[in-house]
């Protein structure tokens, strides 16, 4: 009963919703269909704040068959009104600062997770550059301002599955439960597993160095802002087991990272004026001579926690050697030897989907604490993404 204004009591009528999926039919009928732990050590304290907050919003989401989980659908946008941090992100190779930066982890590990849990992946697009927590060929990125960027993907089995995504220390783990895959298989697989990335070709960048004139920048000002790179092709399969025992096969993704010639942001050329005051042999900025290249083997991996099965040590940041100092003696070229291969210190591996096209138009992560999150696009093997477009950023 419940007092009214007037002081008498009225009966309030009490409808009891029974919870969709409760605790026992979890512990009784599901099981863990897929798994994926990545980690974040190295990130900044806004990096993980974003991480943490992300997948809160993520964790006990509950899709029945046929329902498609989106992660921007599910996220939101990423400003500051929302309660996201700022935080390094991609934009055309470079690491720029952005509401919501990390959340590309989230999607990267939710889609190894996904694809291990058997799941239908329909939209997946991998960064323009490689990442720091996973391998090549296993990452997904997301935008949500600008140039939307997505990951999605449908629950295509037989019942409901919930999705239980959680912290521990530096660890992100997601995972997903739904009835056994014996059981949906009729018998023909009891696991799913990525298959370790393959290499499949280096490409190598085109033209000399950008050099981008800053006119508040004084005479001879030189800074980097990108290093010369090589991208890379990777593909990776879907591989089903019985007993431990591979049964078949099947393409996953084709992922291509693109190659950079580099960019710097240069003062205004030396006037009469400026030369006068100057005594040195040249110009005070980096030595780059604009024809090094990143040696970008492709053979590393990571040695991923999940339990996706996949040896994944691969690397991820740029690593820019380059020679600085003044060498300025008329030969002005920067000496760029960074040789680019990525350190991925997360656990797990990406897993790309489909087309190749590079998209470097959406915020990406930038990884663990400055690493570039970016890497080219590519959709679940249904091509949906389209060809290059360098429109801005690629990748919270």
């Amino acid at each position: 009963m419940l007092a009214a204004e007037n002081g008498s009591q009225v009966e309030a009528t009490v409808i009891e919703t029974p919870a969709e999926i409760t605790s026992e039919t979890v512990q009784n009928r599901f099981v863990l269909r897929g798994k994926k732990t990545t980690n974040f050590k190295g990130s900044t304290n806004n990096r993980k704040y974003n991480i943490r907050k992300g997948v809160g919003l993520i964790s006990g989401t509950i899709l029945h068959p046929g329902d498609e989980f989106s992660t921007n659908g599910t996220l939101g946008v990423r400003n500051k009104a929302n309660g996201w941090k700022l935080a390094g992100a991609y934009n055309t190779g470079a690491v720029v600062q952005e509401y919501g930066g990390g959340v590309c982890q989230l999607s990267s590990t939710l889609y190894n997770a996904a694809v291990m849990a058997d799941m239908e992946i329909t939209f997946r697009q991998n960064h323009s550059m490689p990442v720091s927590y996973i391998s090549k060929g296993l990452d997904a990125t997301i935008n949500s301002v600008g140039n939307l960027i997505d990951f999605k993907f449908k629950n295509s089995s037989k019942s409901d599955v919930i999705i239980i995504g959680y912290t521990e220390g530096n660890e992100l783990t997601f995972e997903i439960y739904g009835i056994p895959l014996i059981e949906e298989s009729d018998g023909e697989y009891d696991q799913v597993k990525i298959s370790k990335p393959k290499s499949k070709g280096t490409i190598y960048p085109s033209g000399e160095i950008i050099e981008e004139i800053d006119y508040s920048k004084k005479p001879g000002y030189r800074e980097k802002v990108q290093g010369r790179q090589n991208g890379s092709i990777w593909e990776t399969n879907k591989e089903f087991y019985l007993n431990g025992e591979l049964v078949k096969s099947e393409f996953l993704a084709r992922s291509t990272y693109k190659a950079f010639a580099g960019k710097y942001i240069v003062g205004p050329p030396k006037t009469e004026d400026d030369s006068g005051n100057d005594s040195g042999s040249g110009s005070s900025g980096n030595n780059d001579s604009g024809n090094s290249e990143n040696n970008d083997s492709g053979n590393s991996e990571n040695n991923d926690s999940g339990n996706s099965g996949n040896n994944d040590s691969g690397s991820s940041g740029n690593n820019d050697s380059g020679n600085s100092g003044n060498n300025d003696s008329g030969n002005s070229g920067n000496n760029d030897s960074g040789n680019s291969g990525n350190n991925d210190s997360g656990n797990s591996g990406n897993n790309d989907s489909g087309s190749s096209g590079n998209n470097d138009s959406g915020n990406h992560d930038s990884g663990n604490s400055g690493n570039n999150d970016s890497g080219n696009s590519g959709n679940n093997g249904s091509d949906n993404s389209g060809g290059n477009s360098d429109s801005g950023n690629d990748g919270e």
